[in-house]
């Protein structure tokens, strides 16, 4: 059978013909080629065919101009009578052979065993290929067989091979059932499946069965496939992609990404996953041919926790270059790698749903067995720090909608390291770990260690954010850099030469402006003489007269400074239980160090992955003061998703710009200072809750490890993957009196919010009126005043509304505020997060953060953090109030709107409204606060802060009642005051709270006290509406309303003051007052 072929520079004809005297296994195959193979080349795919070559014929042949050679082979088949077959379409057999030897020829067809599937199982080429995307996402997935043992299994089992084969036409063939994923299709497909696994019942190996299992599996959890699409030549591409729902497939490891992505081709394999509809995160080139998706799981779940701040959830993706030239070749190294970057890419897109307008249009010719999904978002990662702009033009020509928002960071977008962001975010992380260290960066010198040097983004960027930073040493792949006793203002203007010449290295630096003992060492260098002045910076014996380059790296990560900035790549510090195999950076392991090595004071990573998480616990629980890469570096990847949500604004109003892309670069360009404003608060509240919880981290650890149960049990929590106490631990340091550390808490923070957004998501809060203001503050000013219209139509309005109140709520209410409302009211989730967004409404406790945080670098830690804790303590209050009083579907500006300005102005009263024992705890609480060095205004704010949750009470009662709201505050305090309410409820707070239990009762109790003395106001302001004086002192009120009570009042009065005798009273002895009180209500 002839033909010319479509593909194979080499290639000229090919055809299949049999001789008269030939056996019926028997054939001869013809193959015209303007270069003659070699043996060693020619015979093996024939081999993977299940042929046997018997002989070769050979000649020349004139084809036009050109001089052509044709290789004339007999081939022997196993099966005695493969072309003698009446049963057999010879002819379809023939054709495809001849087009699989063609592909095969031609680079679009991989040899092996499953080649003898065309022989054997008269399939085609391409759906032998579509067996061998499965095979290899197969081995990806699991380490117990290699990739030619399950393509050996496949070629084992032909029949089998040919039912997987058809129940894979059956679910994806466009043109069966028009093309839609109907019930027909799907009850074919079933019917098929049951006979497949009927038939498994005749595999006798058990390895075997369970491959052939897998493969169904696969199958059957893949929703999509480019497999039926065609190139623009008419012919199939080589490519083909997989959408998988990974939780479909039994076994996977864990965790399970919603999605995943499997792209195959002979060139290049990739896989890029996500764990949400909306995810960004990174594709890196890999380079671990095994374990790649294994790779990938790993950071992908390590993105999740870096997105918490962020609109998009963790997204990772890796391709493999499958035919690398040798790496001496450079050029050809990097042309291979960037051309399976675009077959990668493309594969990701040719699965995709687009939006055309306000539909989403699925891609062609692929039958979805899921729902919409337009958005896909990469970004740049290891090996592909160039490639956006390419990843853009490859979106561009598929006519995707996210144009060159699909990949941030390219020409078009902002500039990370001229904005120098990730450094900036991962300062302010050092800066308050500082501070509470009692070091002002930005006035004290302070001494640090590093890894990078100033060409770096991160390390560059990070080393000019204070001009008093006295660098004693850093290193990177190239050089060491010691400068053991800096003048700061030399070295710094000598850093700023630095990271401003293109390319520098440490060997650039000014040798004549480094300190006495000064060293810059290539790290190829056999050995280093250590100078006096060297060995004393850097804390080492003085008996060591040189060091390897190594060694000397050692003695830099474990020297005893302020602060070790991680600006490089590697990870340099483990815990002392782990392996440097645990690590999984061979590339460092000859210079990392145990994390009780460490004798630095704080951490700052700027970079991925400088500690183990294992590492940053060791560390922590040693005092070191650190958080989690994902918190400190976050800033780059929220920046680039707003770039991202940004240019998908510029594009849904495309209209209401004036003058093509040049108006839309000025724009976006003059958004840069308030995107990196917005990011940089990210950065700080997240620090600042994180110092919260740490601060409190032994109080509240019986609800966090309720909290780690709940996350673990909903699949946003794998205490072992995210290096969590167990709980034997849990309860050994529940007994100790100790708490979770920092880097425990920045993964529960993580989970926590991350938790919140997908429950936030599946309700429908999104429709509250308030929250159009939310979606505006996210954005920048000048984008609303350029373009107003844009915001309230943004595609991801919804998510980005969703991001914003999680993030707000857990900022000011911390990690475990929602959990502790819903499991102590019962309330609905989004009815939870109202609550409290209307309670920071209410109280304005929005701007008194904001003033916090102008402030921050000159008030005290400790101060901050007492003010920010009786805010939590009014929100967590407030927010209950809220839950008792308003229905599930209550408007938030309705609420807000009719008591904001109230509260706003009652609190300005306060203070001069209370009496007796209240005044003088409020007093007392002033000196407090300026005896932490408060400002005086902001002492009394703090002071009065938490008391202002009585205001909800007084304004209902004045609303209820007619009433000024003054005049119930006054009469509200009065009545508090003769029953000692207020020193009950400061007995209530020093109640022990062990367990949830005893944490319920508090609550419950101190929730009484606040109803009994609103009632009692209401009972007196009922009594004194009915009489002719309702603008009297409160307390002739008070006073005549008791005369009326009889005995109630006098053996209230008496059992209160018998319980404030004691100076702890116990919860049955405050109960008793309470009940007592609540008689008096009934008095009237």
């Amino acid at each position: 059978m002839d033909f010319t072929p479509q593909a194979g520079a080499d290639l000229v004809d090919i055809n299949l013909y049999r001789e008269p005297a030939s056996q019926n296994n028997e054939a001869r195959i013809r193959i015209s080629s303007r270069n003659v193979p070699t043996l060693s080349d020619l015979l093996p795919p024939f081999t993977a065919f299940g042929l046997e070559v018997i002989d070769e014929r050979t000649d020349k042949a004139r084809h036009g101009e050109e001089l052509i050679h044709e290789i004339d082979l007999g081939v022997r088949a196993q099966c005695a009578s493969l072309w003698g077959n009446p049963s057999r379409d010879q002819r379809a057999l023939d054709r495809n052979l001849i087009d699989a030897v063609r592909a095969v020829w031609s680079g679009d067809c991989e040899s092996d065993r499953l080649n003898t599937l065309v022989v054997t199982a008269g399939l085609t080429w391409r759906q032998v290929s579509w067996l061998r995307a499965i095979a290899a996402y197969l081995r990806q997935t699991q380490a117990a067989f290699s990739l030619p043992y399950i393509c050996d299994v496949l070629a084992a089992h032909p029949g089998l091979g040919s039912l997987a084969v058809a129940i894979f036409e059956e679910r994806f063939d466009p043109d069966r059932h028009e093309g839609s994923a109907t019930p027909t299709r799907r009850d074919l497909e079933d019917e098929l499946a049951a006979k497949f696994l009927g038939q498994l019942d005749d595999v006798a190996s058990l390895d075997e069965d369970r491959i052939l299992r897998s493969v169904l599996a696969i199958i059957q959890a893949t929703v999509r496939t480019s497999a039926f699409q065609h190139a623009d030549d008419g012919n199939f591409r080589p490519r083909i992609s997989l959408k998988i729902d990974p939780g479909r497939i039994p076994a996977l490891p864990q965790p399970a990404p919603s999605a995943e992505i499997w792209v195959y081709s002979p060139r290049v394999e990739g896989v890029h996953m996500r764990f949400g509809k909306v995810a960004r995160g990174g594709l890196r080139w890999s380079d671990r041919k095994e374990d790649f998706r294994t790779e990938v799981l790993a950071l992908a779940k390590a993105q999740v926790a870096k997105n918490s701040v962020i609109v998009p959830t963790g997204a990772k993706g890796a391709y493999l270059p499958k035919h690398l030239p040798p790496s001496n070749d450079r050029d050809g190294w990097l042309r291979e790698g960037r051309e399976t970057y675009t077959e990668f890419v493309a594969g990701l897109l040719d699965v995709t749903d687009n939006r055309v307008g306000a539909d989403v249009v699925g891609p062609a010719r692929v039958v979805r067995h899921d729902h919409d999904d337009p958005y896909l978002v990469v970004a740049a990662d290891k090996g592909t720090a160039t490639f956006s702009d390419h990843a853009n033009e490859i979106a561009r020509s598929y006519g995707f909608w996210l144009d060159d928002a699909f990949a941030s960071g390219g020409s078009q977008g902002y500039d990370h390291k001229a904005m120098g962001i990730t450094a900036r975010g991962a300062w302010v992380s050092v800066e308050r770990h500082l501070l509470e260290l009692g070091v002002n960066p930005s006035v004290d010198e302070f001494s640090v260690v590093g890894i990078g040097d100033m060409s770096g983004d991160v390390f560059g960027n990070g080393m000019l954010l204070s001009p008093h930073i006295r660098l004693i040493a850093a290193f990177d792949h190239r050089h060491i850099f010691v400068d053991p006793n800096p003048s700061t203002a030399v070295a710094f203007k000598e850093r700023q030469r630095l990271a401003e010449l293109p390319r520098s290295s440490w060997a650039d630096y000014d040798r004549t402006v480094l300190s006495d003992g000064g060293l810059i060492v290539d790290r190829t260098a056999k050995s280093v003489a250590l100078t006096p002045a060297a060995i004393t910076a850097l804390g080492l014996a003085t008996t060591t007269p040189s060091l390897t380059p190594n060694e000397l790296i050692r003695a830099i990560l474990s020297s005893e400074v302020d602060l070790l900035w991680n600006g490089g790549i590697g990870t340099y510090v483990k815990a002392s239980h782990e392996t440097h195999a645990d690590v999984g950076d061979r590339s460092n392991d000859s210079v990392r160090i145990n994390a009780d090595q460490l004798r630095v004071r704080a951490i700052g990573e700027g970079g991925n992955l400088g500690l183990t998480q294992a590492a940053r616990v060791q560390a922590s629980l040693s005092g070191i003061r650190v958080n989690t890469d994902a918190v400190d570096n976050s800033a780059g990847v929220d920046t680039s998703d707003y770039e991202v949500n940004i240019k998908i604004a510029l594009a849904t109003g495309i209209d209401e710009q004036n003058d093509g892309s040049q108006d839309r670069a000025q724009l976006l360009s003059s958004m840069t200072h308030d995107v990196a404003e917005a990011v940089l608060a990210h950065n700080y509240n997240q620090n600042v809750l994180l110092a919260m919880e740490v601060h409190r981290a032994a109080e509240n650890l019986p609800v966090h490890r309720r909290l780690i149960r709940q996350l673990t049990d909903s699949g946003h929590l794998d205490p072992k993957l995210d290096t969590l106490p167990v709980e034997s631990e849990l309860a050994l340091r529940e007994t100790n009196g100790q708490g979770l550390v920092c880097p425990e808490l920045a993964v529960l923070m993580a989970s926590a919010k991350n938790s919140l957004k997908d429950a936030l998501s599946n309700t429908q809060v999104c429709s509250d009126r308030a929250f159009a203001a939310t979606l505006h503050r996210y954005f920048p000013t000048s984008l609303h005043q350029a373009m107003p219209a844009v915001v309230n139509k943004h595609p991801l309005g919804n998510d980005i509304i969703i991001n914003q109140i999680a993030n707000d709520v857990i900022n000011y209410a911390g990690v475990t505020a929602i959990y502790r409302a819903i499991e102590e009211t019962g309330a609905q989730v989004d009815l939870v997060v109202k609550a409290y967004l209307t309670a920071i409404e209410v109280f304005g406790h929005r701007q008194l953060m904001d003033r916090l945080k102008s402030e921050h670098t000159a008030l005290p830690p400790l101060l901050i953090a007492s003010v920010r804790h009786e805010g939590q303590r009014l929100l967590d209050r407030a927010a209950r109030w809220f839950l008792n009083r308003y229905p599930s579907d209550f408007s938030i500006s309705n609420v807000v709107a009719s008591t904001q300005n109230r509260i706003a102005t009652l609190r300005r009263g306060e203070p001069d409204r209370l009496v007796g024992g209240e005044r003088d705890r409020f007093e007392r609480n002033v000196i407090a606060f300026e005896a932490m060095g408060s400002p005086a205004d902001l002492a009394r704010i703090g002071a009065a802060y938490l008391d202002s949750y009585v205001l909800l009470d007084i304004v209902e009662i004045a609303d209820d009642h007619r009433l000024a709201d003054n005049q119930v505050a006054d009469l509200y305090h009065y009545a508090s005051e003769q029953f000692r309410v207020d020193y009950l409820l400061t007995r209530v707070s020093l109640l022990p709270r062990q367990d949830q239990w005893d944490r319920l009762a508090r609550t419950a109790l101190r929730e009484d006290l606040y109803g009994v003395l609103s009632a009692l106001t209401r009972t007196v302001a009922s009594a004194s509406q009915h009489g002719s004086g309702t603008q009297q002192d409160p307390r002739q009120l008070f006073d005549a309303w008791e005369s009326s009570t009889n005995h109630l009042s006098v053996r209230a009065r008496r059992t209160v003051s018998q319980v404030c005798l004691e100076p702890r009273p116990a919860l049955g002895a405050i109960s008793v007052a309470v009940r007592s009180l609540r008689a008096l209500t009934q008095a009237a």
